[in-house]
């Protein structure tokens, strides 16, 4: 069976050869009588004329394929979008194979699913509308907030130095603080080491204590000498010393209140002294302990100065260059909010033309053709519903025709898009078509590959009908005179 399949296959693409190498032999020789001088209207005159109405010719470099001509179709759609609710269909007025025009009624929906499509269409018309309205406020906000950041950002940017400075200034503030209490601290310490070693509180108690010596020596002395008792010179000065006696006694009382006072600095020395033994002691030992603590904050300090350093330069640098595109920001800011705002306002005006759209076509409850032509199938039906892109009807345009041919690679460099061509029908003579597409490969049989071409005809061609076989000659570009 397989091998079957494949010989027949294996004949059509033999015909399809010998079909093609026998218009091309077709043409060549009606080509050659042409040349010849034929004065008759002959394939290669075509009946064409160019806008000045004179007749035109063909060039020579041409082939020739066989087509088929078909005449246009087109589905007819129910065109409103956004539709979630649906339309029921009440009658159904035309048929199969009916001429039908723009005044052509073809359907009638029921008032009731007319009124709830409106009423969906209305809510979202208005929420769109809404939704629009803020979208407008929203970008004109965003545009004055967009240009206040844009020139903050370039401020910012010329400032950078500044509090970069700034901030190396305040840094070094702290290593400079944490460094001098760390060296008071340790002079401190020094000094309390030093007075330790030197044993100067005790110095200062023997000293007080030797002048208080040598002057109670003096006085003492003086007393004996002088013949002066002690509780007479610690009764005070007296205000009448008419005597020697008493001239004596004032003055050992002078000498006295010396000696009163270098027993206080004694005191004062000896008690010194004494809390030097203990408080000192405890002094140093609380500045030695704290000193590790001291020296831990400015290494750290030290540190953050280093760290910040790097942070702040890098901070600055950011800061530059954000200015340095704030205008670039600026703008994609401003072209985001933008659109973001021209997308609201389209689906308002999607959701308007929607609304608009069914009041046009189905707002009546009627449902009026928008295709003229042949109506080849009709998928509507009584008692069932539509909504948006459903299938109604299909017609077909007997003024719109277009050719299918097949084009071999060895010629397909030959035609573009565009070119004009002729189309041949033996019992009707030549018509005129322009290339509408080129597909990529449409097919590749044992080496062969062809490719699916589309030709739309111009002119009068009411001598064609659909599916008919044709002569077609490519390949000629545009016509020439």
């Amino acid at each position: 069976m397989m091998k079957k399949k494949k010989a027949i296959k294996n004949i059509l693409i033999i015909v399809a050869i010998l079909l093609a190498v026998g218009g091309t032999v077709f043409f060549l020789l009606l080509y050659k009588k042409s040349q010849e001088g034929a004065t008759d209207k002959g394939l290669f005159s075509f009946g064409l004329t160019d806008a000045s109405g004179n007749e035109v010719t063909a060039s020579a470099d041409m082939f020739a394929v066989y087509g088929i001509t078909s005449v246009d179709s087109s589905e007819v759609t129910f065109p409103v979008d956004g539709m979630t609710s649906s339309l029921e269909i009440e009658e159904i007025y035309v048929n199969t194979g009916d001429t039908v025009s723009e005044v052509t009624a073809i359907l009638k929906f029921t008032d009731e699913s007319v009124e709830t499509v409106r009423e969906e269409l209305t809510a979202a018309l208005r929420t769109k509308e809404l939704a629009y309205r803020a979208a407008k406020i929203e970008y004109e906000q965003n545009k004055i907030t967009y240009a206040y950041d844009e020139k903050t950002t370039e401020l910012e940017g010329k400032q950078a130095g500044t509090v970069y400075n700034e901030t190396i200034a305040t840094l070094s503030s702290s290593v400079d603080k944490a460094k001098k209490t760390l060296a008071e601290a340790n002079e401190k310490l020094s000094e309390y080491e030093e007075a330790m070693k030197n044993n100067s509180y005790y110095e200062e108690y023997v000293n007080a204590q030797a002048v208080y010596d040598e002057d109670l020596a003096v006085i003492k002395e003086k007393l004996a000498e002088w013949g002066v008792s002690w509780e007479e010179i610690t009764r005070g000065v007296r205000e009448n010393y008419s005597t020697l006696h008493d001239q004596y006694v004032t003055i050992l009382s002078k000498y006295y209140s010396v000696l009163e006072a270098d027993a206080k600095a004694v005191e004062s020395a000896q008690t010194a002294y004494e809390e030097s033994t203990s408080t000192l002691a405890a002094e140093m030992e609380m500045l030695k302990l704290s000193i590790p603590g001291l020296e831990a904050d400015y290494a750290n300090a030290q540190k953050t100065y280093d760290t910040s350093i790097l942070e702040a330069k890098l901070t600055k640098e950011q800061t530059i260059n954000k200015a340095d595109s704030a205008s670039k920001e600026y703008e994609t800011n401003i072209e985001k909010a933008k659109a973001d705002y021209e997308q609201s306002e389209d689906d308002y005006l999607d959701a308007k033309e929607a609304l608009d759209t069914f009041e046009k076509c189905a707002g009546t409850g009627t449902f009026y053709a928008t295709e003229k032509g042949n109506i080849i199938r009709t998928n509507a039906r009584k008692g069932r519903s539509i909504t948006s892109g459903s299938s109604i009807y299909t017609v077909s345009n007997p003024e719109s025709m277009t050719v299918s041919v097949s084009i071999g690679q060895e010629n397909i460099a030959k035609i573009s898009v565009g070119d004009s061509s002729i189309v041949y029908l033996e019992d009707s003579g030549t018509y005129s078509a322009v290339i509408k597409t080129i597909n990529p490969v449409s097919s590749s049989n044992q080496g062969l590959v062809t490719y699916s071409v589309t030709l739309e005809m111009t002119g009068n061609f009411t001598g064609l009908s659909a599916n008919e076989t044709v002569t077609v000659y490519l390949g000629m570009g545009g016509l020439q005179q």
